[in-house]
């Protein structure tokens, strides 16, 4: 079978393909739970500003 793909060849590229696929989308959530996370802890720091800017200065 010279220059043909077999059946069996074609499932493990689509498997290696979608197995690649499946990382990317892993990575991507990953990555957008963490921004995420970042983005709650400014809008909790901002939100907080004012409190602190109120409280007399101890130091």
């Amino acid at each position: 079978m010279t220059g043909e793909t077999t059946l069996k060849e074609v499932i493990a590229r689509l498997s290696k393909a979608i197995e690649g696929l499946e990382n990317a989308v892993a990575a991507k959530l990953e990555h957008e739970r963490d921004y995420s996370e970042a983005e709650a802890e400014v809008q909790r720091m901002n939100a907080d500003r004012p409190r602190l800017a109120q409280e007399p200065d101890d130091s």
